[in-house]
């Protein structure tokens, strides 16, 4: 049975937490790392992210580092022994150490289909430029930004319906139902990583809340493409006679 680490932060990582939880016969989850608790909120009041409440839930041993620098949290990271790490939108830099620490190594589950649109938003991306597909893919994890070596990917259509938070969701499912693949592919050594095309590499930036604002100098369908990209964040908005008014949806 493979010992698991998993490591992630945000809604998008979720259900391939569960999915993992449910595959009792392949591995155990015996650690579940996620970023420490933020203020958030009015009251700026200390806020769980989405991993560390379902893994409240599943009753899992949680671990919130600040980081990995620290000598000891790298020490409590290997005695745990893990034969793999599985990775979904954590938001931490892992350190060569730690990615040498488990036997088959460390992946990532990471939304398109790599190398196109590695980086921090790739959803949000790929609708502003128009693609007509996207996917997820898992990768092998290496010291470079989203740029080991690509194991597998599910491709879905972008439907000219699908704003950010649709297209989200569908990719957070589509993640997690290649986990059981994944692993007994890895476990049985029949899966053989493909290196990424560096001339085919983009990026896919940080979202910015400037972004948000719409020039209506743009063309029709780059200004629409906007919209469907930019919600539920920055979201996007016009000044209209000095009132700045938010747009949600297009028809």
């Amino acid at each position: 049975m493979l010992r698991v680490i998993f490591m992630g932060t945000s809604p998008f990582a979720v259900p391939a937490l569960e999915t993992l939880c449910e595959l009792t016969k392949l591995n155990q989850v015996i650690g579940v790392y996620t970023q420490p608790d933020r203020p958030a909120g009015r009251g700026l009041g200390l806020q769980f992210s989405a991993i560390k409440k379902k893994a409240l839930e599943l009753k899992l041993r949680i671990f919130q580092p600040e980081n990995f620098k620290d000598p000891k949290t790298l020490e409590e990271f290997e005695n745990l022994n893990p034969d793999i790490v599985v990775v979904a939108s954590y938001g931490l830099l892992l350190k060569t150490k730690l990615l040498e620490t488990p036997k088959l190594g460390a992946i990532n589950i990471h939304a398109s289909l790599l190398p196109r649109w590695r980086g921090a938003a790739p959803i949000a991306w790929a609708i502003l430029k128009g693609d007509l597909e996207t996917g997820v893919t898992i990768q092998k994890i290496s010291q470079k930004l989203d740029a080991g070596d690509i194991l597998l990917q599910q491709k879905t259509p972008i439907l000219a319906t699908d704003y950010a938070n649709m297209l989200h969701d569908r990719l957070s499912q589509m993640g997690a139902q290649l986990m059981l693949p994944t692993l007994e592919g890895l476990m049985h050594g029949q899966l053989q990583g493909i290196v990424q095309e560096e001339s085919l590499v983009t990026y896919a930036h940080k979202l910015t809340k400037e972004m948000a604002k719409l020039d209506l100098a743009q063309l029709a369908v780059e200004l629409e493409r906007q919209v469907r990209a930019f919600y539920p964040w920055p979201g996007t908005n016009i000044l209209v006679n000095g009132v700045q008014l938010k747009i949600k949806k297009v028809i």
